[in-house]
C-alpha cells in the first residue's frame, strides 16, 4: 500500500512538471508605438528621439525600425520571464539589446557597435513602447 501511494505521489509530481510550460513575457501581440532615443559615444550633438509603429507577435518581440539600407537581421532571441534579449546584425554594425514587457508597455536598451572607417563607434538606444491595439 505504501509503495502504491509513493508511486501515485511521484507520478503526480512528474505530471505537473511535464505539463507546466514556461510562461512567456507579459506581452500583447499587435501594433505598438515605439519611441527610441539614440546617443553616440563621443558626440556632443544630441540625436532627436524618433517614434515609429510596428506590429509584433510572439515569434517577433524585438522592436526594430526598418531601414532598407541597413540589412538588419535579428539573429537570436531569448526570453527570461518578462525580459526578451536579442542579438542583431546589420550591413555595417552589430549589437545586442534587452526589453522588459509589462502588459501594454515596455522599456529597453540596445547597444550597436560599428566601424565608421574613422574608428569604432558605439551607439546606445533606449526604447519605450506602448500597445496600440490589433494589427491592421
Amino acid at each position: 500500500m505504501r509503495s502504491v501511494l509513493t508511486a501515485l505521489i511521484c507520478s503526480g509530481f512528474l505530471f505537473s512538471a511535464c505539463s507546466s510550460e514556461p510562461a512567456g513575457p507579459d506581452f500583447k501581440e499587435g501594433k505598438w508605438s515605439i519611441t527610441s532615443k539614440t546617443e553616440m559615444q563621443g558626440m556632443a550633438m544630441q540625436i532627436p528621439a524618433t517614434t515609429f509603429e510596428q506590429c509584433m507577435s510572439a515569434e517577433d518581440r524585438v522592436p526594430v525600425q526598418q531601414n532598407d539600407n541597413d540589412g538588419c537581421k535579428v539573429l537570436e532571441q531569448k526570453v527570461d520571464g518578462d525580459t526578451v534579449s536579442w542579438r542583431i546584425e546589420c550591413n555595417h554594425s552589430k549589437g545586442d539589446g534587452t526589453i522588459t514587457y509589462k502588459g501594454e508597455s515596455f522599456h529597453g536598451k540596445m547597444n550597436m557597435h560599428t566601424d565608421t572607417g574613422m574608428g569604432a563607434m558605439t551607439m546606445t538606444t533606449t526604447m519605450t513602447g506602448k500597445y496600440l491595439g490589433p494589427c491592421e
